[in-house]
């Protein structure tokens, strides 16, 4: 943050005239100019967006992380999960928070995807992490039915989910139901792939989804 505030701030001093040209300063001024991301900027993945876009972006995750900081259950109750800056990591932190807290092996935690929690569910959360901000391509949840369903829709929006570690055996023990496997991509470029989940469907072959390309994305900038 400190560095992307004072580089803005020597291209303003350099603008105003009160501050001489560098060959640091002219690229800078040079990628700012054609709506690039300066190179010393990209410290995470992000998607193909301008500089404009990028920094409206980053000051998203900046406020994010400033309400982390000050949170006590580490946004176990609810956060934008795209908008942070390496997503994966999290994924391994909460599933090695969750066996150290019931003293289970890794091997025997198992990731659960559940969708539009009631606020009960939310409030008795303690094996889960409320995450936002999901989209959808090649399908869309439905709320009513409580599945995926096929849709013509170019992209839905998902409502909170909560990635939820359980033991394996009690996994054993739940009623099997009609599922398909989908990756969750970090954004729609599709090269960072940060997990897959089982999502609830019925009545649709698995080989359909993976023909219309179905994923689950962590961001989007629409």
């Amino acid at each position: 943050m400190d560095s992307v505030r004072s580089d803005l701030n020597q291209v303003l001093d350099l603008c105003k005239g009160t501050r001489k040209l560098t060959n640091y300063l002219k690229q800078l001024s040079e990628d700012l100019n054609s709506e690039q991301i300066p190179k010393q900027w990209r410290k995470y993945v992000v998607a193909n967006i301008s500089a404009t876009a990028w920094i409206i972006d980053f000051v998203k995750r900046v406020e994010q992380l400033k309400v982390l900081t000050a949170s006590k259950d580490f946004g176990q109750s609810g956060l934008w999960f795209g908008g942070l800056l390496y997503p994966e990591a999290y994924l391994t932190a909460t599933r090695q928070y969750i066996a150290q807290e019931n003293k289970w092996s890794l091997e025997d935690v198992i990731l659960r995807f559940e969708i539009n929690l009631s606020q009960d569910q939310i409030a008795e959360n303690k094996q889960g992490f409320i995450l936002t901000g999901f989209t959808m391509q090649g399908a869309e949840y439905s709320k009513n039915d409580g599945r995926v369903k096929l849709t013509e829709k170019i992209s839905a929006e998902m409502p909170c989910v909560n990635i939820k570690w359980i033991h394996v055996d009690q996994a054993k023990k739940e009623q099997p139901e009609e599922t398909f496997q989908i990756p969750v991509y970090l954004n729609k470029q599709r090269t960072n792939l940060l997990t897959s989940v089982s999502l609830p469907t019925y009545g649709v072959p698995p080989y359909i989804w993976y023909q219309r390309g179905a994923a689950l994305f962590a961001w989007s900038n629409e």
